[in-house]
């Protein structure tokens, strides 16, 4: 198994589903108490919180800068239905929405955590991944503009407009 491999697996892998796998645990608030393993108790004061495991991993996600942008292009490239509905869309902030996908994509952490965690980064790290996004985003309207005008019908055979520009100027 790749280095890979084992971060995948500890990323997808639920902390609360392991340790209620030997500690019965009961959810109060969003927190998970069981009678702690330490200890000799009666009333349960061992407590898991799946939310700060989460908010620390889109933390460390969002802050490495390398990661973060190659997910947001992978992102861009692979959810073309996603994008073409939301990054085409002026009005919404397409490059927290990027985000968002890109740390989903990864590591299906909620959009409320991404929130929370954004707010942990410093200045700088916040205005580096707004570059990254907003070149992603520039670089996937200029994919998506060729995409579109290559794919769109012409002529009464249903040409590309390449094959239909081509066919006019070889005839």
């Amino acid at each position: 198994m790749t280095d890979d491999n084992i971060k995948e697996v500890i990323n997808r892998t639920s902390i609360v589903d392991i340790i209620n796998a030997t500690i019965p645990l009961k959810k109060k608030g969003n927190n998970y108490f069981g009678l702690s393993p330490f200890k000799n108790e009666k009333t349960p004061s061992f407590s898991v919180n799946e939310e700060k495991r989460m908010l620390r991993d889109a933390i460390t996600f969002t802050g490495n800068h390398i990661l973060y942008g190659k997910s947001m292009k992978e992102v861009a490239y692979s959810w073309h239905n996603t994008m073409e509905n939301h990054l085409t869309n002026k009005s919404i902030n397409r490059r927290a929405f990027l985000g968002h996908c890109a740390v989903f994509y990864k590591h299906q952490i909620p959009e409320y955590i991404v929130r929370k965690a954004w707010k942990h980064l410093s200045k700088k790290q916040q205005v580096l991944a707004d570059n990254i996004a907003e070149q992603t985003i520039k670089d996937w309207e200029l994919w998506y503009k060729i995409k579109s005008n290559n794919t769109s019908k012409h002529g009464k055979k249903g040409a590309t407009k390449t094959e239909y520009q081509m066919k006019l100027l070889f005839n």
